[in-house]
């Protein structure tokens, strides 16, 4: 493509491609979809919240990195439309000053998994030094996944894991060895409330502004 008229810079930041082959244009990872949050409860299932102020577990729950824990959202009756990435904000009080946190996001039914993501607790607040967290405190992280775009059929749920991340590489890893206490979850899940793009399979362009898409 070097010396050929692209017309590159005129390109969207962000180019979507959905599972039927559409693609769409957005400014940043971050607007792929529109989040919304869901709480866990002490029953494991995700509820809406509010964004700002997601309620705690009523009672914190044991959790350590030997065993799986999982939230998953009520069944989704029309099914639902998710790009972008996903956010676990989970507070937890860890019983060492080193944990590793995977997430995996599923579709039950399926048992498909849509995106993962990962975290080392001393890097939670930056890569580039470690703050270990102090045992026995509660501390909020943030998990983010891989953006992803998917869409979950009718009567299908949400399920997020998880778990320590270890494996047969790193179980001399302090990360993959530890007990704590969770004390709050929410799950921030990117939804496509308005579809608009471009089927690959035209051979036209579209003449004039593409429908329900706000800007054409």
């Amino acid at each position: 493509l070097l010396g050929l008229e692209t017309d590159i810079a005129q390109w969207p930041p962000v180019q979507v491609q959905s599972e039927d082959n559409t693609w769409r244009a957005v400014r940043s990872f971050g607007q792929m979809g529109t989040e919304r949050t869901l709480a866990a409860g002490g029953d494991g299932v995700l509820r809406p919240a509010d964004p700002a102020d997601p309620p705690p577990l009523e009672e914190p729950m044991p959790i350590s990195a030997a065993e799986t824990f999982a939230f998953e959202t009520e069944p989704f009756a029309g099914g639902i439309h998710l790009s972008g990435q996903v956010f676990l904000d989970a507070t937890i009080a860890l019983d060492v000053p080193d944990a590793h946190f995977a997430v995996t996001v599923r579709e039950t039914g399926t048992n498909r998994v849509l995106t993962t993501g990962y975290l080392s607790a001393p890097h939670a607040e930056s890569l580039m030094r470690q703050v270990p967290p102090q045992p026995g405190h509660p501390v909020p992280y943030r998990i983010r996944t891989y953006p992803f775009d998917a869409d979950v059929a009718p009567g299908n749920a949400v399920r997020v894991e998880v778990s320590s991340g270890g494996g047969a590489l790193d179980l001399a890893s302090t990360g993959t060895h530890w007990t704590g206490q969770l004390h709050a979850a929410a799950v921030r899940l990117p939804v496509v409330e308005a579809e608009c793009g471009i089927a690959v399979a035209s051979t036209q362009p579209p003449r004039g502004p593409v429908a329900d898409c706000a800007e054409g």
